[in-house]
């Protein structure tokens, strides 16, 4: 096949015998047996030389099939070089999904030791976005897919969760909503949402969520890093938590209090995001995993 393709290049015997180091004889006999083989003329032996119809499809899909083997063998080669590598992208270790997420990866990285795995923070406002950037092959979120991530082809798989994530609000002790045993969807109408700086795959899901609802809202960045970013909330300012993340020092902060929203669907599900297109080995072995996981 490759003989026919170098062949196709120059139209002419000798020369393309001399670039493949093999006699001219050789050439023309192993183009005759692959016509043999496929039982069609693929080259009109006249002057000049040409290809026939046959000929010319032969070496527009034996081109195409060879580019793909010499990438199939480049990649190969990259991979025993360098191993087996995994790049997860993640909002936080500071809500649910990291609390999950973190304990499926360290069960994948104990059945596949073969793999490195490195994580990053994601700053991105959506899935796709930061997917495309070609910097990552998971995005880990929680809340909500997006429906433009969706509509953009990105591929969401379900994360099991290992800890409690039913959603709800944290709040200023002496705001009316602190007084109500039971929360709704309806009750955070008109509500200010402040916004971590650097979550913004966190920020777009809740504000997703919450245009579902059909509330009205306003939003605020705060850019206080680390804990500083739970003491800089004003008395009329609430955020959506997960419970798992509301039971964490870090939100026990003096004057705040946290109340679940009594709703079907006001749950925090976890899940791993990413592209169809892309052929990582290892993120094929960490899919597979997660099935296995799924199906026990």
């Amino acid at each position: 096949m490759e003989e026919f393709v170098v062949f196709a290049q120059y139209m002419n015997f000798s020369k393309a015998a001399q670039r493949l180091h093999i006699s001219q004889p050789t050439l023309s006999n192993h183009i005759a047996a692959l016509e043999k083989e496929l039982d069609c003329t693929l080259v009109e032996r006249g002057t000049p030389l040409q290809l026939t119809p046959a000929g010319y499809y032969f070496l527009d899909e034996a081109t195409a099939i060879l580019d793909k083997l010499n990438a199939a063998i480049a990649h190969a080669k990259e991979l025993h070089r360098n191993g087996l590598r995994l790049t997860v992208s993640t909002v936080s270790s500071y809500n649910c999904s990291g609390a999950s997420f973190g304990r499926l990866l360290v069960m994948f990285q104990n059945k596949h030791p073969e793999v490195t795995v490195t994580e990053q923070r994601s700053t991105f406002d959506s899935a796709h976005e930061e997917l495309v950037q070609g910097a990552t092959d998971l995005v880990v979120i929680s809340v909500t897919q997006q429906q433009r991530d969706i509509d953009a082809g990105v591929l969401f798989h379900e994360i099991p969760s290992y800890s409690p994530n039913r959603l709800g609000v944290w709040i200023d002790e002496a705001d009316p909503l602190a007084q109500k045993s039971e929360v709704h969807w309806d009750d955070l109408n008109g509500y200010m949402f402040p916004m971590d700086i650097n979550s913004g795959l966190l920020a777009r899901g809740v504000m997703e969520m919450l245009d579902d609802h059909g509330l009205t809202y306003s939003t605020r960045t705060i850019s206080q890093p680390g804990t500083g970013f739970f003491f800089a909330f004003r008395p009329d300012e609430i955020i959506l938590k997960d419970e798992t993340v509301a039971s964490l020092p870090a939100c026990q902060v003096p004057g705040r209090c946290f109340r679940l929203l009594d709703e079907p669907d006001a749950w925090s599900k976890t899940f791993a995001a990413c592209l169809p297109n892309n052929h990582n080995p290892a993120l094929k072995l960490f899919l597979r995993f997660l099935e296995s996981v799924e199906r026990n």
